[in-house]
């Protein structure tokens, strides 16, 4: 499996952020591009609930700033290093991440039409990239933009 689509990633952004008062409805441009602060968020805590398991039984870990500052710089990181990596994987799995919260959430609406359905993707990241590109050159955008931004 790529790195970040666990789908406990969907499941925390729907029940965090996509309820029906959410700030993922009330401010869905800001949530849209699935910033990589709010994926390094959810595997930081995604890691303190795991903790909390470490020994076979439940113990209360608190999930701190001091605590976990240095796996979410981790995370954040490996978020950058993927982007730079593979621009166009990351940019097709943002989309497809989000336009599945809004679909499991009840807000298709939010989410804009997809391109094409989605192909397995390679764990290495120069093939998830080729993935990727090849999707694009075959959606109705008839071309891959180097410059891609997220």
């Amino acid at each position: 499996m790529a790195p970040f689509c666990n789908p406990i990633f969907k499941d925390l952004f729907i029940s965090q952020w996509f309820g029906v008062k959410g700030e993922g409805i009330c401010f869905a441009d800001a949530f849209k591009h699935i910033p990589h602060t709010t994926l390094a968020l959810i595997a930081t805590a995604v890691e303190c609930a795991l903790n909390s398991w470490h020994n076979g039984t439940r113990s209360q870990v608190k999930f701190s700033e001091m605590q976990f500052r240095a796996r979410y710089q981790f995370y954040a990181n490996k978020l950058e290093r993927m982007q730079k990596d593979c621009p166009h994987w990351m940019k097709q799995f943002k989309k497809e991440l989000y336009d599945s919260i809004c679909k499991e959430s009840g807000h298709e609406l939010l989410a804009p039409q997809m391109d094409d359905e989605g192909s397995g993707i390679e764990e290495t990241y120069a093939d998830m990239e080729k993935s990727a590109l090849s999707r694009m050159e075959g959606s109705s955008e008839g071309r891959v933009d180097d410059n891609v931004s997220t």
